[in-house]
Parts: C-alpha cells; sequence; structure tokens
C-alpha cells in the first residue's frame, strides 16, 4: 500500500499556459471511497477551475464528505442534489450543463487521479483539432492491490484524426477521457431528454450512458488524443456500474449459469441503445455526426439481434441442435467483432464449450426461469 501511494506522489510542475478544466463527478452512497478520489483532486499538479458534483440522492455521509471537502478545498465546488434518483447518465449530464472550463473530465466517485492527470490530458488540448483525450487506467481491487491491467489497452500513444477509429478502443470507460467543452454541448444538444424512460428501467444498459455517447459524437466531430499512460487508479469493486471485471474461466461460468435469460436482457439493452443513436442522429446538424450516429445504431440494432439468436442458442437442448445452431450464427456474420454489431470470437469460443459440455442443464434452468416469469 505504501508502494503505491510513493508512486502517486509527484513534484508540481511549473506554471504553465493550459486550457481550464472543470471536473464532473457523479455521486451515490460513495461515502467508502469519495474522501481517497477528493484528496486526489485536491493534489494535482494544475488544478481545475471548478468541480461540479451531481449527487443522485445518497442516503448515506455522501453528502457531509462533500460539504466538509468544498470548505477547504483549493478550487470551487457545487454540489447539487436530486431528491429523487436520475440514473448516472442523466446525472452526469445535468452536471455538464454548468461547467465553465475549457474542457470537462468525467470522475468516477471511487476512482483516483495520479497527480499529474489534469496537466496530462490538458497539453493535448493546445491542438486545436483536439476534442477528446483518452487517457489508460490502472486497474486495482477494492484496497488499491494491481490487478495487473491497463483500460483500454491502447499499447501506444496516437492522435487520430475526426472520423478515424482506434482498432484497440471500442467505447471506452467515462472516467479515462476528458472532453473540449464545446463537443460536450453538441452531445447534450443531441441527447434526447424522452429517452430518460430507458435510463430509469429497472433493466437499464450500461450502453446507453453518457460516456459511450460523448466517445462516438467527439471522434466525429473532432481528432482523438490516445495517451498510453494510465492517468488514475481504477477501483473494480461489486459496486460498480459496470460490475467487476472478470477473467474468461469466469466469464464461461457466467455463461453457463445465466444463459439464455441474460442473453435477452442484453438484447434489450443493444435495442435501447440503438434507439438512443438513431434518435441522436435525428438532431444532428453536422452529415458526419449524422451518418456515423446512424451507423452507431445500426451496430447495436445488429448487436441486438446476434444476441437474440445467442439466447435462443442457449435454449436449445439436443446438442446436434446447438452446434447447428451456431453454425447459422458464424455464417450469418453474428460473431463478428464487436465495433462491427457482432458479439465476438470470445462470445464464440464460450458457446463451443457450453454447447458440447454444459447445455442440458443450462437450458433446462432457463426453460424454468422463462415459465416462472410468464
Amino acid at each position: 500500500m505504501a508502494g503505491l501511494a510513493d508512486s502517486l506522489r509527484m513534484k508540481p510542475a511549473s506554471p504553465s499556459l493550459l486550457p481550464s478544466l472543470s471536473i464532473v463527478l457523479a455521486t451515490y452512497n460513495g461515502e467508502r471511497y469519495l474522501r481517497q478520489q477528493l484528496e486526489s483532486l485536491a493534489a494535482q499538479t494544475v488544478s481545475p477551475c471548478e468541480l461540479i458534483v451531481s449527487d443522485d440522492g445518497s442516503g448515506d455521509r455522501t453528502i457531509a464528505i462533500l460539504t466538509a471537502f468544498a470548505a477547504a478545498a483549493p478550487f470551487p465546488v457545487r454540489v447539487l442534489q436530486h431528491a429523487e434518483r436520475i440514473g448516472y447518465a442523466c446525472n452526469f449530464l445535468r452536471a455538464i450543463r454548468l461547467c465553465e472550463g475549457d474542457a470537462v473530465a468525467f470522475c468516477d466517485q471511487d476512482d483516483i487521479w495520479r497527480p499529474n492527470k489534469i496537466e496530462r490530458c490538458c497539453r493535448e488540448f493546445r491542438r486545436a483539432d483536439v476534442g477528446l483525450v483518452v487517457h489508460e487506467a490502472e486497474e486495482v481491487d477494492a484496497e488499491l492491490a494491481p490487478c495487473h491491467v491497463r483500460l483500454p489497452g491502447l499499447r501506444r500513444s496516437a492522435v487520430l484524426p475526426k472520423g478515424r477509429v482506434h482498432p484497440r478502443c471500442d467505447w471506452p470507460m467515462g472516467c479515462v477521457m476528458v472532453v473540449r467543452r464545446r463537443v460536450l454541448q453538441e452531445v447534450v444538444r443531441v441527447w434526447p431528454a424522452e429517452h430518460a424512460r430507458h435510463l430509469l428501467r429497472p433493466d437499464t444498459p450500461h450502453l446507453v450512458g453518457h460516456d459511450s455517447a460523448t466517445y462516438f459524437v467527439a471522434r466525429s466531430l473532432a481528432a482523438v488524443s490516445y495517451i498510453a499512460e494510465p492517468l488514475i487508479l481504477h477501483r473494480r469493486h461489486a459496486n460498480n456500474v459496470t460490475g467487476p471485471r472478470v477473467h474468461f474461466t469466469d466469464s464461461l461460468h457466467a455463461s453457463v449459469h445465466t444463459g439464455a435469460h441474460a442473453y435477452r436482457m442484453l438484447a434489450k439493452h443493444a435495442s435501447a441503445a440503438s434507439e438512443l443513436y438513431a434518435a441522436m442522429a435525428a438532431e444532428a446538424q453536422n452529415r458526419d455526426l449524422e451518418r456515423d450516429l446512424r451507423r452507431v445504431a445500426s451496430r447495436f440494432r445488429r448487436r441486438a439481434g446476434s444476441l437474440e439468436a445467442r439466447a435462443a442458442l442457449y435454449s436449445t437442448r439436443p446438442r446436434q441442435g446447438r452446434i447447428q445452431a451456431m453454425a447459422r450464427m458464424a455464417r450469418a456474420g453474428m460473431y463478428d467483432a464487436v465495433r462491427r454489431g457482432g458479439i465476438g470470437r470470445r462470445a464464440m469460443a464460450k458457446d463451443l464449450l457450453w454447447a458440447v459440455l454444459a447445455g442440458g442443464e443450462a437450458a433446462r434452468r432457463d426453460r424454468g426461469r422463462d415459465g416462472e416469469s410468464r
């Protein structure tokens, strides 16, 4: 623990002319880890111009922690409280509207920023064409022990012109993105308010989050700078919105024990995402943005179909029927890369193992679950 803390200490940078940066922090019952994150924001070599906190109805000591921090913080802190929960995506988007910095950084309540994050990212905005910065995150567990994983796995730094798709970065987590405010203003403008109904459903997907929407809009409107350097510690624990990271064997186990029911839910999630991006495309005033968002909508629509077929596969009892269903899915391109609307080669490997070794029991369980739901 001490070694990790020592690695986070850096000498303050010499003053330089950098764009101003607003931090947007969405909180919900975050008392366990929030203080550490706030301390890391206060320890930045270049201070933000403001911290906007949007709290989604916390029932713990989150507000008290924020109030105490605001009283002593070396920069302005504004805390917004909501009586009713609005969901994490709308929570972020509401705070974004209040930002005044040249750039905006999304901040998760349970992460820790390395001291040079703001300084390093803001340097990239000296290029007028850069509208988004994406950096690496080092995965750690709940106690900050390294998981020896870096996301999104960029390998090397690069600046890609607008419209170019990074081969290793499908859509990054919001916590590794810093966005020029004018790009975010376009995200807020095209985000359909009526789509909030999807965000409030019990089966809400993270696929319709503010972060993926921001990424798809930004890369269509501006160049993206990818930094192959971990600038935050991304804490993984059971209460993460996107869930803890699992290894292949855990994924296989989950596939066997969730089966068709889980894939039908994921198909609904992908359908909701397709609706969102189609609605955003209809609001776009830029032809390139409209075209790109329609492509994204089509991609999620295709993914929904692939997941529906996968659910049907996991409902098939005879082994021969499972193998034949997989063959049909492969011929239809359903195991193509995720960025093309497929479910990926890893899914094919898991499905094949399931089809050969474990199909009968899972299929019976799913039929029972579907019977109960009816």
